[in-house]
């Protein structure tokens, strides 16, 4: 779940990581969504999609997105390339802290 403008960008730059093979769905929200029960709300609404699958994590960039992630039971992974520090995120105790999005790989 991202809050970016353009679908199309998103999966472009997933493909330029040689990631986009490891996601299931990318869901695309307007800024306007900012509020973490809206947020919550759009994940829970893919419930059967999720448990579909035997390991579901949620990357983020925020506190908000890892409290999600635990919310839902998820792996949770946040990545200190986006808009929040290493000290900030480690706060909010994920289940992996890495650098950068291309690491992913690393944990899968």
């Amino acid at each position: 779940v991202t809050m970016r403008k353009s679908k199309t960008s998103t999966i472009h730059e997933l493909k330029n990581l040689d990631i986009y093979k490891y996601f299931n769905n990318i869901l695309i929200t307007s800024k306007t969504i900012i509020a973490s029960n809206e947020k919550l709300k759009i994940i829970q609404s893919m419930e059967g999609f999720y448990k579909l699958y035997e390991k579901v994590f949620i990357v983020g960039d925020t506190e908000l997105d890892i409290k999600i992630g635990k919310t839902l039971s998820f792996k949770t992974v946040a990545v200190t390339s986006g808009i929040r520090n290493s000290a900030l995120l480690k706060e909010t105790h994920p289940d992996y802290l890495l650098d950068s999005v291309n690491k992913l790989i690393e944990i899968l």
